[in-house]
């Protein structure tokens, strides 16, 4: 089957203008140094911005507003006025200078700020609390800065100081939450801390991931996976690595000391998988089971883990990780196969909504954001989550949905631990 264009076919035609154009301009000795760069400027960086907006934009199915709201409309617009204020510059025109510096300014204020920024400045801004690290909410505010989100801080919070965050006891109040503690989010609605959710995006959400009384939504989900290093596969193996679906294969003899595993005492991916053999297997099973992984692996994690550490052993070909640790952060592309094995279990991140918001109307404008399967992608992505709507697109890495079922059973019990 033909693989479909990144590129459209008109933008593949400017591609070429500019480039015939580019050497034209180089070649021809007539033309002044001042016109050439006005003329780049004015007629060539915009339309540079155009098509690398719109090749991102194809490249990452329509995930992330970021290439085209974000930078390169505003910087095509800058590099426009500059352009012609250098023409007007070489041309010789009365007051040229002034006119220059006064594009270089308001240039340099178009892209500081940008278009996506201007236009959202007067809007209030949403607080969203997560139960992460600072570190990895200044990650995520930073990634959604562009993105068709309602203006939001992602703001960190403690499981402990959640529920005197919630009764107004916080240094900024909260308009929303995006919570992974099951026993947390049940604690806050047997409290009526938390306010009804009515958005229509939820409505198409699977049943296990809404509150029967509409006070929660499972927005992410944080599945644990088997990844393979490809490269390593391949070169060891002689063979392209396939998707691992079945945590036996790990007991396999051409494994044993090839994979990491995370453990069950100083782990929470390793305590959910424990709980999740538990549960599907039978007590006393599925603890043998883990067991035999655990004495078969090359490496045996605890948290914090960083995957990237993880396969810089030579020894190490797979790992069993949380989705959201194996994806990349900031490379698109890691050579890892990643599959969610039999016996899948998750954590869910729940969004709920204060009953004491400073604003229901932002709340709620975010919750239906989120919710919808648009948002609900972008959130995923940045997160690097499994969006909970079930037609979101999964972040780039992440086995497709189709492949798990995830879902068909509730997961585990956080309280459940190991006997």
């Amino acid at each position: 089957m033909k693989k479909k264009s990144k590129l459209p076919v008109m933008y593949m035609v400017v591609c070429i203008y500019m480039v015939f154009s580019a050497f034209n301009l180089l070649e021809d000795a007539n033309i002044s140094w001042v016109h050439k760069i006005s003329y780049a400027l004015l007629i060539l960086g915009p339309l540079g911005a155009t098509i690398y907006s719109v090749w991102r934009r194809n490249v990452q199915l329509a995930n992330s507003a970021y290439p085209a709201t974000g930078w390169c409309l505003p910087a095509g617009i800058a590099s426009a006025l500059v352009g012609a204020a250098l023409a007007a510059l070489g041309a010789g025109v009365p007051g040229a200078a002034a006119i220059m510096a006064i594009a270089v300014v308001i240039a340099a204020v178009i892209v500081f700020f940008g278009v996506n920024g201007l236009g959202v400045m007067r809007d209030e801004k949403a607080v969203v609390y997560f139960d992460l690290p600072p570190g990895e909410c200044r990650k995520i505010e930073k990634r959604c800065r562009y993105e068709r989100f309602p203006k939001f801080s992602a703001m960190p919070v403690e499981r402990s100081a959640v529920a005197g965050l919630l009764q107004g006891n916080a240094p900024e109040a909260a308009h929303a939450l995006i919570i992974s503690d099951a026993g947390l989010v049940e604690e806050l609605k047997a409290k009526k801390l938390l306010a009804e959710q009515t958005g229509e995006s939820r409505k198409e959400f699977p049943a296990f991931l809404k509150d029967p009384d509409n006070q929660w939504t499972g927005a992410l989900m944080n599945p644990l996976v088997v990844a393979v290093d490809s490269v390593k596969w391949k070169k060891v193996r002689e063979a392209e690595a396939q998707p691992l679906r079945s945590l036996e294969t790990l007991l396999s003899p051409n494994l044993v000391g090839a994979f990491a595993l995370p453990d069950a005492e100083t782990s929470g991916a390793g305590r959910l998988l424990l709980e999740s053999l538990a549960r599907d297997l039978g007590g006393e099973e599925g603890r043998e089971f883990y067991e035999k992984l655990r004495k078969n692996a090359g490496k045996r994690l605890a948290d914090p883990i960083d995957y990237t550490e993880v396969f810089a052993d030579d020894d190490v070909l797979v790992a069993v990780g949380f989705l959201h640790d194996v994806l990349p952060a900031d490379t698109p592309r890691r050579p890892l196969v990643a599959s969610f094995p039999d016996h899948a279990a998750w954590e869910t991140s729940s969004l709920v909504i204060p009953r004491n918001t400073p604003n229901p109307e932002v709340s709620a404008a975010f919750a239906e954001f989120v919710s919808s399967g648009q948002g609900n992608a972008v959130l995923a992505m940045k997160t690097r989550l499994l969006p909970g709507h079930p037609k979101a697109l999964v972040p780039p890495g992440s086995p497709p949905r189709a492949d798990t079922a995830l879902g068909a059973a509730p997961p585990p019990e956080k309280e459940s631990g190991p006997e």
